[in-house]
């Protein structure tokens, strides 16, 4: 028998049939569908029709209780505004996800929200160097967690890396700094979520940092920029 992974709204799920190819062409029939390449999973959007199509494969699929996810997004994140909260919903069902809301929407609490209620114990945090304070001084307001900001020597900063790996929490790291440590990167166990800052710096496909980020193996990742495409689609398609 053949299996598949897959996740729906969230929630995963094992796919078993005795033709592979039958149940891959059912899953591309879905709607609002993509690939995870690092977790080899499907992530697909939890409507009623996609989860009709892909029963027959799983008994025990169904569509999670909107209200209970409601409810939790707001026990665990009583400072998010009701349009907030919905977005984090949505941003909860894909292992990557693209927050471009404009300026002054607050993408930073919504980002700490999605970290905080991903199954991922170890939240990592990329910003533009300026900002490694400001980040901080926000996840300290919201969450009660241990929050790590990377700075010093190679030698320091690898014991930053290690200790993190153990005790989770936030850690608050600067582009430049994960370009030069990208091989601690390489190697920090699974899983961990990354919410990359200003992710519009990513958009040139052709640069050293795109090619360091493309080699990080986060389980969930989201991006955040108010400026998602600013010449070309490309650079859209290349977040």
């Amino acid at each position: 028998m053949a299996e598949l992974r897959v996740r729906i709204g969230g929630t995963p799920y094992i796919l078993i049939h005795s033709d592979f190819w039958t149940m891959l062409e059912v899953i591309k029939s879905c709607d609002n569908k993509a690939y995870e390449p690092i977790s080899k999973e499907w992530g697909i959007f939890p409507s009623i029709e996609n989860v009709e199509k892909l029963k027959q494969f799983n008994s025990e699929i169904h569509i999670k209780d909107m209200s209970e996810q409601a409810k939790l997004i707001k026990e665990k994140c009583p400072y998010l505004y009701p349009f907030q909260s919905e977005g984090v919903a949505e941003l909860l069902y894909g292992g990557k996800v693209l927050l471009s809301d404009g300026v002054g929407n607050g993408k930073s609490c919504q980002a700490i929200a999605w970290a905080t209620l991903t199954e991922c114990q170890n939240r990592i945090i990329v910003c533009p160097s300026p900002l490694k304070d400001q980040w901080a001084s926000e996840i300290k307001k919201f969450v009660v967690a241990n929050v790590t900001i990377v700075k010093g020597s190679k030698k320091q900063r690898r014991v930053i890396y290690r200790q993190f790996t153990l005790k989770g929490g936030f850690m608050v790291v600067s582009y430049e700094t994960v370009r030069q440590d990208i091989e601690e990167f390489k190697q920090m166990p699974p899983p961990y979520s990354m919410a990359i800052d200003e992710a519009h710096r990513l958009k040139n496909f052709r640069t050293k940092l795109y090619k360091a980020f493309k080699e990080i193996r986060a389980s969930r990742i989201i991006a955040l920029t108010a400026t998602p495409m600013q010449n070309a689609p490309r650079e859209l398609f290349t977040l």
